[in-house]
């Protein structure tokens, strides 16, 4: 109770409601108001049934509060109670009328409900008011849809995506109601509209798949499927699609006409890579593994080419003997012998030498020139070209490879990769900057990799290595201003986690289930001054369907569907893949519990027919509840019924991309637009820290 009388003063003292509650006021206005903010803060701790008892409780002094039947009904909804989510929103739309919104809100919960006639009079009443509510023609075009008239619906939600070209639930609905209409052509070009502007909406793709196979446009099918199956590789109706697939291309073998080879264009760094000198001994080196696991684990290559831009010497790790000497261009291959033996074969496939031992490849020349080494035999298709010295050993039936590399060099394989190379300057300087002191962070304190030999991974569990491959001369610039600095924290290299989008507010780590109490990973605002924060359930479910307004909206550095995202994932699909990580058995109801202050999930509790799970992991809520991994834990959902009663359909309206802790990527790029430069970016995200220099 401390707690939430805490929580209650706080936002009493940085919140001003829109109906004045601070100003003086009677003791029943007062004691109402009390009454609403204690609601909103046993929502946010994740205690919804004290915040109905508070909200009634509000409405019990004061019927007339809006702001508390509006509060009421998303929680109504959100704990599966959508006759009483219905009922609140009707109580708020008497009490207001002339709002499009609340009516446009009552119409989506009676569609839940599967109340079509009731949907129908609250959005026409919604559209009477504001014809230009994107919103209100998507729900009139569900109506029209479980109406029967897919084509009315399909025109509903070309108004929708007319008036907000973004808003990827109206070119995905479209594409729903053009199918149901037969008009497969045009139903591809809408769920290829939603996709486009949401690579993550795997619904829309996989929409976009079947429009595809009707079509018999089998090869693009093809590359559709196989990116949904990256995605979800347990996904049962992918799995049936892709066998459906391969038996019609089976059938017309010979039909399809072959697509015309494009002529590759090369990048603009191709052929004109930078000549760097070698650097001084005293910069940092690190050990990174190339082509590994999501978690960071080696991947074996079965086979490996290498070439050098410059002569090359092969030599034993151990004692540094010689091997061999290569010359810049020829192509040499390392193997595994019949015995085991990591066999290496010079350019004419003649074996040079057989060992045990691990070796290394470096360049003999005083410029620092890269290694270029490629699987051979392989379908994953890895390839790097690399600086510094690359290390192949034996790992069970194949071989690993090990980059060692200073680390200004490894940062300039690291900034584009994590980073587009178009970004601004100052935001590009600040992502050098903590990619310099990330790798130092895993390198020195953390050791994570110390087990698999390496410093780091070259993946997203560490931070994304791409080698010579990353390097632009606009990104050797960049890494060349900040060359040496680091973020530090009492004079220790801080641990700078970052994300892509933060959606309009970091989390703070205290927050998040097992990540401690960092200071400066303090949840803030991504804006400023002016920037309203969403502090109860109606304003934080109206923030995620409307664009962000901080520094990291979209731009013409930031996609639309970074920062603002939705998905429709129907339950069969959902009550699957929860069902297979918590063995939940059939999926009855999921309740949102806890939430950050920036209005990201701490908890979530899945009720099923055999069992009811808590997952309280931000990593495992942004894995599981959806078709594939959701973009982050920052969303509300809405859990639609079919005639049976049960969950039909989930939609989830969401925000940012990641973990949302420390630096904003878009953010970053937002705040360098703005002016600020890359120290001052830092700073706003991580509070308390400087920036070091390593002098080397």
């Amino acid at each position: 109770m401390m707690r939430i009388a805490a929580a209650t003063v706080l936002v009493c003292s940085v919140v001003a409601f829109n109906d004045q509650i601070l100003a003086p006021a009677q003791p029943i206005e007062k004691s109402a108001a009390n009454d609403l903010l204690a609601g909103h803060a046993f929502y946010y701790a994740g205690n919804p049934k004290r915040a109905i008892l508070s909200y009634r409780s509000a409405l019990q002094r004061d019927p007339k509060r809006i702001s508390a039947w509006l509060n009421g009904a998303v929680l109504w909804s959100e704990m599966g109670k959508l006759d009483e989510s219905a009922t609140w929103y009707r109580n708020a739309l008497a009490l207001k009328p002339e709002s499009s919104r609340i009516a446009t809100a009552l119409a989506e919960a009676e569609i839940q409900r599967g109340q079509n006639a009731a949907a129908a009079k609250a959005v026409e009443h919604a559209l009477k008011i504001d014809e230009k509510a994107p919103y209100a023609w998507i729900a009139k075009g569900r109506v029209l849809m479980e109406s029967g008239r897919a084509d009315d619906a399909a025109e509903a939600f070309e108004r929708a995506a007319a008036l907000r070209p973004t808003l990827t639930l109206a070119h995905y609905w479209k594409g729903r109601a053009l199918t149901r209409a037969g008009r497969a052509k045009e139903a591809g070009e809408a769920y290829s509209s939603a996709s486009s502007r949401d690579s993550y909406f795997t619904s829309a793709r996989f929409g976009l798949a079947e429009s595809l196979v009707r079509q018999r446009r089998y090869r693009e099918a093809r590359k559709q499927i196989s990116r949904l199956g990256n995605t979800a590789p347990s996904n049962k109706e992918i799995k049936k699609l892709s066998k459906a697939l391969a038996r019609k291309m089976r059938r017309s073998r010979g039909i399809q006409p072959k697509k015309k080879s494009k002529s590759k264009k090369k990048s603009r760094t191709s052929g004109r890579r930078a000549r760097v000198a070698l650097p001084a001994k005293a910069i940092p080196r690190l050990r990174v593994g190339i082509g590994t696991t999501g978690m960071g684990k080696p991947l074996v290559w079965k086979s490996i080419r290498f070439s050098g831009s410059g002569p090359v010497e092969i030599r034993y790790k151990k004692g540094g003997k010689r091997i061999a000497r290569i010359k810049a261009g020829q192509s040499w291959r390392l193997g595994i012998s019949k015995k085991g033996y990591l066999e290496i074969r010079d350019e004419k496939g003649f074996p040079t030498a057989r060992t045990r031992r691990p070796i290394i490849i470096k360049s003999r020349s005083k410029i620092q020139q890269w290694i270029w080494v490629r699987e051979a035999g392989g379908k994953r298709g890895l390839s790097r070209r690399l600086r510094g010295e690359v290390e192949v050993g034996l790992r069970g039936k194949g071989l690993t490879v090990i980059n060692t590399i200073d680390l200004e060099s490894y940062t300039h394989g690291v900034l584009t990769a994590e980073m587009p190379i178009e970004s601004p300057i100052e935001a590009l300087k600040a992502q050098a900057v903590l990619a310099r002191t990330h790798a130092l962070f895993i390198k020195d304190v953390r050791r994570r990799h110390r087990a698999d030999g390496y410093t780091l991974c070259d993946g997203q569990h560490c931070q994304v290595y791409r080698g010579v491959q990353a390097e632009t001369l606009r990104s050797r610039r960049v890494v060349n201003a900040t060359r040496g600095r680091v973020v530090s924290f009492h004079g220790s290299v801080a641990n700078v986690l970052y994300s892509s989008n933060c959606g309009g507010h970091t989390q703070s780590s205290s927050e998040i289930q097992g990540w401690g109490d960092v200071p400066y990973f303090h949840g803030t605002k991504d804006g400023d001054s002016k920037m309203s924060v969403p502090h109860s359930p109606w304003q934080l479910r109206q923030s995620l369907r409307e664009p962000v307004r901080g520094f990291c909206a979209a731009s013409s550095f930031v996609y639309s569907g970074h920062s603002r995202w939705s998905r429709v994932i129907s339950a069969r699909d959902l009550e699957a893949r929860l069902h297979r990580h918590l063995g939940i058995g059939k999926l009855k109801a999921i309740l949102p519990l806890k939430r950050s202050r920036s209005g990201h999930l701490n908890s979530i509790l899945v009720k099923g027919s055999k069992r009811s799970r808590i997952v309280d992991s931000e990593i495992r809520i942004r894995g599981l509840f959806g078709i594939g991994s959701q973009r982050s834990s920052l969303f509300v959902m809405d859990m639609e019924l079919g005639s049976n009663g049960r969950p039909k359909n989930f939609v989830f309206y969401g925000g940012g991309w990641g973990h949302g802790v420390g630096l904003c990527q878009s953010g970053a790029m937002g705040r360098a637009h703005k002016g600020h430069s890359y120290s001052k970016i830092l700073q706003a995200y991580y509070r308390g820290i400087e920036i070091g220099n390593l002098r080397y």
